[in-house]
């Protein structure tokens, strides 16, 4: 992985300075990819299962509640890096949430019932 990023960035871009930087980001947005490959199934399953809320909840969590005041935090904490974390923290969170949905759903199941939205 270490050596793998610098020859990517540079079929784009032959700057060796911008190649040292989207190396760096293009490291910060693979580790959000595990995440994201979990979470957007999940909130396509809970469409599926007709459960709205918790869908809603997890994609606004993503993209609307987290997603842009983490931006201008991780901004001015960290120039120039800090936009580049914002993608695996609020994926991280988004998953925790999604998981977390996920195993009241099936809580709920198993005791025979459906568990309330939101629980």
């Amino acid at each position: 992985m270490r050596r793998l990023p610098p020859p990517l960035v540079s079929l784009f871009i032959a700057d060796a300075a911008t190649v040292r930087y989207g190396a760096v980001f293009l490291r910060c947005m693979v580790t959000a990819m595990p995440m994201m490959a979990l979470c957007y199934p999940m909130i396509i399953q809970f469409q599926a299962m007709g459960r709205a809320r918790e869908s809603l909840v997890c994609s606004i969590l993503r993209k609307g509640v987290l997603d842009i005041p983490l931006l201008y935090l991780m901004d001015a904490l960290f120039p120039l890096y800090g936009c580049m974390w914002v993608q695996p923290i609020v994926d991280a969170i988004s998953l925790t949430a999604a998981l977390w949905f996920y195993r009241a759903i099936q809580r709920g199941s198993a005791a025979g019932g459906t568990a309330p939205a939101g629980a």
